[in-house]
């Protein structure tokens, strides 16, 4: 194959959770707090007041990564505002 012909690979962006992320895609949570910028006290927070759902998977938490891009675009908003 030429150059013009080679199949590529989907490109990743820095961000540790996909831009167009599945509905069913999920997470771990040290993707979470590389995403949202949050310790691991304060991903516990999250959880605990409700505002991230956490699923427990054979004694692993795993997260939405639509809840997870939804939540960093909303405290986006608020500390833009």
């Amino acid at each position: 194959m030429n150059a013009d012909t080679t199949p590529t690979s989907p490109t990743r962006p820095s961000d540790p959770i996909r831009l167009a992320p599945r509905p069913i895609d999920l997470v771990d949570d040290r993707a979470v707090m590389a995403t949202l910028g949050v310790s691991r006290h304060e991903l516990c927070e999250l959880v605990e007041e409700g505002r991230l759902a956490a699923y427990d998977l054979g004694g692993n938490l795993r997260f939405r990564a639509l809840d997870v891009a939804a939540l960093a675009a909303q405290r986006h908003f608020d500390d833009a505002a």
